[in-house]
């Protein structure tokens, strides 16, 4: 009986796998002979050009297309909800700015407290409470 759900088991548990990826060949498309090679393998020297040999043309295009990426002012504002972007300063901030006095002062009041009393309050007095 162990053994029937221990195998029905193993038989479901690879649903949940992620999906494994075809093997390849381990032959070097380079060793391959002409028209033997997988059709998955692209000649690398063929398609692109050598370093430093990129024209003027490739380079106005690419420019021409990596500025229709940027995001217009309108589409900043609609994706940051109004337009808040590192660098700039709303009233939010400013009243960050006025209450952290308020508040980081007094916590350190609070925190140094046994440090700064020990100084001003007598406490030779007080003890256990008496046991009798």
């Amino acid at each position: 009986m162990r053994i029937a759900v221990l195998a029905a088991l193993l038989a479901c548990a690879h649903a949940f796998a992620p999906p494994r990826a075809p093997l390849r060949s381990l032959r070097s498309p380079l060793a391959a002979e002409e028209g033997d090679a997988p059709a998955d393998v692209v000649d690398v020297a063929d398609a692109a050009p050598a370093e430093g040999e990129a024209t003027e043309a490739t380079k106005l295009e690419l420019l021409s297309k990596m500025s229709g990426w940027e995001a217009t002012e309108a589409e900043r504002k609609a994706a940051t909800l109004g337009g808040m972007t590192p660098g700039k300063m709303d009233g939010f901030d400013i009243g960050l700015y006025v209450a952290f006095p308020f508040l980081f002062l007094p916590l350190v009041a609070f925190l140094f407290f046994p440090a700064i009393a020990n100084n001003f309050i007598d406490v030779s007095s007080v003890g256990p409470p008496p046991m009798s």
